[in-house]
């Protein structure tokens, strides 16, 4: 996949997963606004794992996946930090994507993931876990 930047990220994003934009979870209005476009599309992903009975079969999944991993290495600092904000946060809201994202994410990946577990956990509550 080519190298991801922020200025095109929402454009990558749709055409690379194609079934969002199909979702309801996608709302074209915010295709100007890519934080909320993002958080429509975490939340789409964090549905699909919930509702899926095997994830890692998933063919949209999978799609994401890659995707989140090409932006989480990123040379696009901005890129990276919308991967973190507003997907893998989302995804450390659910028990079920917790536990599939750990499985699946690459050990550096992984590493990130850990550390926003620890402050935003599966417990909904903000705050460092003790």
């Amino acid at each position: 996949m080519q190298e991801l930047k922020y200025k095109d990220i929402v454009k990558a994003l749709l055409e690379t997963i194609s079934a969002f934009k199909k979702s309801d979870e996608y709302d074209s209005e915010n295709e100007e606004i890519t934080y909320l476009l993002f958080s429509d599309f975490a939340r789409f992903l964090t549905s699909k794992i919930e509702r899926a009975k095997n994830p890692e079969q998933d063919e949209d999944i999978a799609k994401s996946f890659s995707f989140l991993e090409n932006m989480l290495n990123a040379d696009d600092k901005e890129v990276v930090n919308l991967a973190e904000v507003e997907i893998l946060e989302q995804l450390a809201q659910s028990s079920k994507a917790t536990e599939f994202t750990k499985r699946v994410l690459s050990e550096k990946a992984r590493i990130n993931f850990e550390r926003i577990i620890s402050y935003w956990g599966t417990n909904g509550k903000q705050g460092r876990s003790q």
